[in-house]
This record gives C-alpha cells, structure tokens and sequence, in this order.
C-alpha cells in the first residue's frame, strides 16, 4: 500500500469514528426533543456530568470506560461504539469504491442512514426531521455530483433524484397502504390492565401511548376510515373521569358511548382495558420517508434493489428473531433493513444485480 493510500484509509476511518460520535448523540437527543446543540458537550444520561473528551474518543473511549460512567456508575449503551465502528468501516468504503466527490457524497448518505436505523431499533420511529433534510440533501447532491445517478448535467442529475424520491416514496406507500386493506385489524387482550393516553409530541404532533409503546398518531390512522377500539377500565377525557365503557378513536375525533367529540376540543385522555382493537399496521410512514431520502440518492434502481433486499432480509432475520424470542407480539422495525438494502446497493449492488440478470438469463 502507497503512503498515499495508506493515509487515505486513516482519514477516511477517523472522519467515520468521530462523524459517528456524533451520530451517537443525534441517535440519543434526537427522538428525545433534547437539543444537539445545548449542551455542546456529551453527558451521561444517568447523572448528567459532561464526558471530558480525553474520555469520548470513539469507540476506545468506551472500551477504555468499560461501557461504564466512571462518576456515576451508569451504563454507557453499547450503540455508541457499535455506531462509531460502522461509520468508520462505511466511510473508509466509500473511500475506496467511489471517485473523491461522490465518496463525500456517500458519506453524508450512510450517516444518514445510521442514524435512521439506530433511532428506529431504539423508537420504532423515523423522525421527519431526519427524512424532510435528508430527501433535500439527496437532491441537491444530485445536482452538484451528477455522476451519481450517471448524469453528464445538473438537470438530469437532479431530474434522476426526483424521480428517484418520488418512485421510493409512492412504493412504499402503496405497500403500506393495500398491506393494511388486506390484514385489516388485530386485537390486544391482557388478563392485567394496560394504560393508554394521548399525548404530544416534542415535535408538536399526536402520539398515542399504549402499554408504554409511543406510536405517531398519522400512521396509527393511515387512512381515513381507520379507528381504534378500547373497551375501557377506566377512562379519564379534559382532566373529567367519564364511566364509559367503550372509546372509538379516529383521525380527527374521539367517540365514548356513542357521543363524539372532535379531537380539537380534547387536550387529553387517558384510561386504562384488558382489550383494545387496532388497524394492522403494514410499515410505518417513516419507512415511507427514508425511501424517498434513499430515492433521492440512489435513483430508482437503488429503490427497486433496495426494497428488494431489505423483505429479504427483514424476512430472514425478523423470522429468527421471533423465533429466538418465541413471541408474536415482538415489533420489528423495517427501516434497519432498508437501510443495509441501500448501503449494498451503493457499494456492489449494481454487480449483484448484473450477475443475476447473467444467471437468469443463462438458466433461461
């Protein structure tokens, strides 16, 4: 290996470390509506003091700590390195698989999906704040690096991107659309009872809080018609506890023994079932999103790859993973698959692809 390569690969792996670091604390203060900003510095979550930096190296910071807070005795997850060494191994690929300007390019595209497969083991969501920037950022690197989508001009680059976001975007959520027609509905019976509220988000938004799970109210009711059923313990609306039995939640409204109040008029709610029915989901709105971020990067082959691998892969491993847990009732966040689908794609997808549109054709 010449110097030149070798001092390469060294940068390209301290960039990824330290650009990584920094995805721990976006993956962490993120869906916690903590600012990235304030404080500056990194602090245990456990008794709040700032990680001097001698201590906040990536990756040996942690060994060397032991995965530990050396003031407090608090764990240090183990996400941290974990995210630190991917964005490493990832950059340093990037570094050697693609020209200079199109490897930044691809830097900026795996950090963006490790911080949305991060979050979304950790919250089962996707928070716009990362896909609304990202689908931006994908189209106007297509504009100023055409070559990603193979394009000579910034127009075609950028019409590549659009297309690319658009195709990834309306996939998916025809998927997640005709998914929830065609399993309709499930139920949730406990012998204990299960707590339940509305509430809002750090971002402004609904969520609807279920046995402690928080589910963004827009993709609970993906569709108009959809509703969720409770038959109630107890049931507490605008700080007034009511005696209802039974509470239908939709959209825009919120019905309790036959009497609907629109959902602008209730501030909060909250009770407690042993039974509750709900719209089956299909995937997430944010898995939604993150194609488009992955279309305005990849274009539309990466979409159709990417899509591809990912059911693969989420078949794969979701099955051995319910089996490992023996539990039907485990949710498994597909956003992660999606994210390795791209990452392949980028670095030999189109070498997959070629091979077996060979096999295909000499079986044929």
């Amino acid at each position: 290996m010449s110097f030149s390569s070798a001092l390469l690969t060294v940068m390209s792996l301290v960039c990824g470390a330290f650009i990584g670091s920094f995805l721990g604390c976006l993956v962490y203060r993120l869906p916690r509506g903590v600012s990235l900003v304030r404080p500056a510095r990194s602090f245990c979550p456990g008794c709040q003091r700032t990680i001097p930096w001698y201590r906040n190296v990536p990756v040996f910071g942690w060994l060397f700590l032991r995965g530990r807070c050396p003031d407090c005795g608090a764990k240090i997850s183990l996400r941290y390195p974990l995210i630190e060494g991917a964005a490493a191994m990832l950059f340093w690929l990037a570094t050697v698989t693609f020209p200079p300007m199109q490897a930044v390019v691809f830097w900026l595209f795996f950090a963006l999906l490790l911080a949305a497969a991060f979050i979304d083991v950790e919250h089962l969501i996707i928070p716009d704040r990362l896909t609304f920037p990202g689908t931006a950022l994908g189209i106007v690197c297509s504009a100023l690096v055409p070559a990603l989508h193979g394009a000579g001009t910034w127009t075609a680059g950028v019409k590549a991107a659009l297309f690319g976001a658009a195709a990834g975007y309306g996939t998916l959520y025809a998927i997640s659309y005709f998914g929830k027609l065609a399993f309709g509905r499930f139920y949730v019976v406990s012998s204990e009872p299960i707590e339940f509220r509305f509430q809002t988000s750090v971002e402004g938004g609904r969520e609807f809080v279920f046995a402690e799970e928080v589910y963004p109210w827009d993709e609970l009711f993906f569709r108009k018609k959809d509703r969720i059923r409770i038959e109630t313990l107890t049931l507490t609306i605008n700080q007034s506890l009511t005696g209802a039995r039974e509470a239908v939640l939709r959209r825009d409204s919120l019905t309790v023994d036959g009497r609907t109040i629109p959902l602008s008029e209730v501030t909060e709610f909250a009770g407690s079932t042993r039974k509750a029915q709900f719209p089956r989901e299909a995937m997430g709105l944010g898995d939604v999103k993150l194609m488009a971020v992955i279309g305005a990067f990849l274009g539309w082959p990466g979409v159709v790859f990417s899509i591809a691998a990912a059911s693969v892969l989420g078949t794969a491993i979701g099955a051995s993973l319910l089996w490992l847990r023996r539990s039907r009732n485990t949710q498994i966040p597909f956003g992660p698959y999606l994210a390795l689908g791209a990452i392949i794609w980028s670095l030999v997808g189109p070498q997959i692809a070629g091979w077996y549109l060979a096999l295909v054709a000499g079986g044929g």
